[in-house]
Formats: structure tokens, sequence, C-alpha cells
């Protein structure tokens, strides 16, 4: 298991696929980690920025024991990435049944030839769920 990541969160102690919960409205569940990327950002023709959550979180059906999160981020073509923020956890927490990590990119798109540009913000949200389920 991964100790102590930018952003962990956990129970206490550790937790395996073979460990048993001790979370009472759980009773005993078997304790299983789970991994992801979730991605968000503009892609066109003219290039992409993504800002990506790396996901490491455990879960006994009923609770989160343990969740760690960090943020990369990709640029090409016309796209920058002018400043990145996060990742912070927005919402739910070690024992919940859920925990949500957010984080945000700023840009600018600039054309190659003609003096245009565009600035935005792209956000990210992801919920980990204790059965081991990810919504972004």
């Amino acid at each position: 298991m991964p100790g102590g990541g930018i952003g962990s969160i956990t129970t206490g102690g550790f937790a395996d696929a073979t460990a048993a919960s001790t979370t009472p409205s759980c009773g005993a569940c078997i304790v299983t980690c789970w991994a992801g990327t979730a991605r968000n950002g503009p892609d066109d023709w003219s290039g992409h920025i993504y800002i990506y959550q790396h996901l490491y979180w455990c879960g006994n059906g009923a609770a989160i024991t343990y969740a760690t999160v960090w943020q990369s981020y990709e640029q090409a073509g016309w796209y920058t990435l002018t400043n990145a923020y996060g990742p912070w956890w927005s919402g739910g927490c070690a024992g919940c049944a859920n925990v949500r990590a957010s984080g945000y990119i700023l840009w600018n798109w600039k054309a190659a030839l003609v003096n245009v540009s565009h600035s935005g913000t792209t956000n990210l949200d992801t919920t980990m769920w204790a059965w081991g389920g990810v919504s972004f």
C-alpha cells in the first residue's frame, strides 16, 4: 500500500485484501483496494491540455478505509498550462461511504500564425466509493 501520498487519508492501520474491517456498519467485510486515473480537458485539432488525477483507495463495501491522490498534466499543440491547483479533499472522509478529490488547471490557447488567444479553466472532481466505484 502506498504510504503518505499527497492528499492521503486513512482510518488507521494498514488495509489489504485479506484484512477484516472493524467498521461497525459493515461487520466483517473484506477490505479491497483499487487504483484508477481520471482525466479532463479540452481536445481538438489544434492540440489538447489534460488534468489527470491518479487514485488509489481501499474500502470494505460500506466505508473508505484509505485513499490517496496525486495530479499530473499533459499539454500539446497550441495549448499551454499556466497554473495548476490541487488535489485536495472536497467531500466525504475515511470512514464514510465515499471520498471526493478536486483540482483544476488554468490554460492558454494561442494560434501559431495569427495573434488569436483564449484562456480557460478545467476542473476535475473525482469521487471514490467504498465498493470500488469511481465517478467524475
